[in-house]
């Protein structure tokens, strides 16, 4: 027998946790375009409440009545497009502040002043402030344009249904759902590891963990469910993206440079990182078992289950039955 459920999966109540993602993500924005410098915080608090705000409407939208979804791809597709340029930019802040680690705060000279680090260097700050100024100048547009506020009207339109169960059991169903998509990410990534499969592990994981901790504030749970050791894994990806992006611009600059002491060095922590998470993610399991209160967990896809352990018991079984 179920426990009844709680009036914390109303619409009312989720409407509210995801205006307030919405004014989280407004402040966010209003705090870069007011600042002629805003910092590389600014724009990491900006990108990832702009990543949070996306998941959680469009989860809204999925979960609401019919007749409030025809404004989301549209509106979906203006946050995805700021979200990217904000990422865009704090990628080159990331890859300036690695170049200055490795460059241990040495004044270039006659001798290295010319070499790839210094070059991109020189590069990367000349791309963060054009960066910044491109950035300001969008969002600027989009605040004039009204695109919070569409959001905020598509809430209301959106965010109704006919009982808190149907709420409840749509928002499980999206956590199985993407619960599912980081399993078979997973899985591409271990077939062949590449910057861009892993990278899709960590984008599968960030959004399955945003509506795990919608979840968890709907049902007052006093702390994330979400597993600790696979957050844990998404923070890692993340570093080791921020690496990818920067070996990438290194090669394209100058294919020699790994001749030099400091690129030996980078690449291989970069290696050593990337050898790691790999390993980790082949012995990881995917699968988070927990049941929204009041509605019932359905059994994993077939696929998914584990194998059993007891192989002839099940195949002699199975021989009886054919």
């Amino acid at each position: 027998m179920t426990k009844p459920l709680t009036s914390s999966f109303s619409p009312t109540t989720l409407a509210r946790y995801v205006r307030e993602c919405l004014t989280t993500a407004i402040a966010a924005t209003d705090r870069v375009i007011q600042r002629p410098h805003p910092t590389a915080e600014d724009l990491h608090d900006l990108h990832r409440n702009l990543r949070r705000l996306r998941t959680l409407t469009g989860v809204a939208a999925r979960v609401g009545r019919r007749a409030g979804r025809r404004a989301w791809p549209a509106l979906d597709g203006r946050l995805r497009r700021a979200t990217q340029l904000v990422g865009e930019v704090r990628d080159l802040d990331v890859a300036l502040t690695l170049v200055d680690r490795f460059l241990g705060g040495s004044p270039p000279s006659e001798s290295n002043e010319d070499s790839a680090l210094w070059t991109l260097r020189r590069r990367l700050r000349d791309d963060t402030r054009t960066g910044r100024e491109l950035l300001r100048a969008t969002l600027r547009a989009e605040r004039q344009g009204g695109l919070f506020e569409e959001v905020a009207v598509a809430l209301g339109g959106s965010i109704t249904a006919p009982t808190t169960e149907a709420i409840a059991r749509g928002l499980e169903e999206e956590r199985r759902l993407l619960e599912r998509s980081a399993r078979r990410a997973r899985k591409r990534s271990m077939r062949r590891p590449s910057p861009e499969r892993l990278h899709e592990v960590r984008v599968r994981v960030r959004r399955w963990r945003y509506l795990s901790d919608l979840q968890d504030a709907l049902q007052g749970t006093p702390s994330s469910t979400f597993p600790r050791r696979l957050a844990s894994i998404q923070r890692r990806l993340g570093e080791l993206h921020d690496r990818d992006v920067l070996a990438q611009q290194l090669d394209a600059l100058d294919p020699n440079h790994r001749r030099e002491p400091w690129a030996r060095a980078f690449h291989e922590e970069h290696r050593r990182m990337r050898h790691e998470l790999i390993r980790e993610l082949k012995g990881l399991h995917l699968r988070h078992h927990r049941t929204v209160r009041g509605v019932s967990d359905r059994p994993a896809p077939t696929g998914s289950q584990p194998r059993a352990r007891h192989r002839p018991a099940t195949r002699r079984t199975n021989a009886r039955h054919r």
